[in-house]
C-alpha cells in the first residue's frame, strides 16, 4: 500500500534528504556569492591595486575574472556529482519506501 503525502513529508528520511540538499546547495551558493561579490568589491576599489601590466601580460583582473568563472563551474560540477552519487540514490530509496 502506498503511503500518504503527509506520511512521506513527515518521515525522518524525507526530512533528512531535504535538509542535506539544502545544506549542500547553501554552502555552494555562499562560496560562489563570496567569490563573486569579492571580485565586484575589488573592482570598485583602487585601480592601481590590480591593474598593473608587466611585460605585456594580461592584468590581474583578467586572471581574477577567469578564477570567478572557474569557481562557478566547479561549484556546479560539485553539485552535479554530489546529486548523482548521493542525492539520487537517497531519493530512489525514499521512493521505494513510499511505494511499499
Amino acid at each position: 500500500m502506498k503511503k500518504g503525502k503527509e506520511e512521506v513529508v513527515n518521515s525522518p528520511s524525507f526530512r533528512r534528504l531535504l535538509s542535506l540538499r539544502w545544506t549542500v546547495a547553501t554552502v555552494l551558493l555562499l562560496v560562489v556569492m563570496v567569490v563573486y561579490y569579492t571580485f565586484v568589491a575589488l573592482a570598485g576599489g583602487p585601480r592601481q591595486l590590480l591593474s598593473p601590466v608587466v611585460d605585456k601580460l594580461p592584468s590581474l583582473w583578467f586572471w581574477l575574472g577567469v578564477a570567478v568563472i572557474i569557481i562557478g563551474l566547479a561549484a556546479t560540477a560539485i553539485y552535479v556529482f554530489w546529486a548523482n552519487l548521493v542525492y539520487d540514490p537517497m531519493a530512489e530509496k525514499l521512493a521505494k519506501e513510499v511505494e511499499e
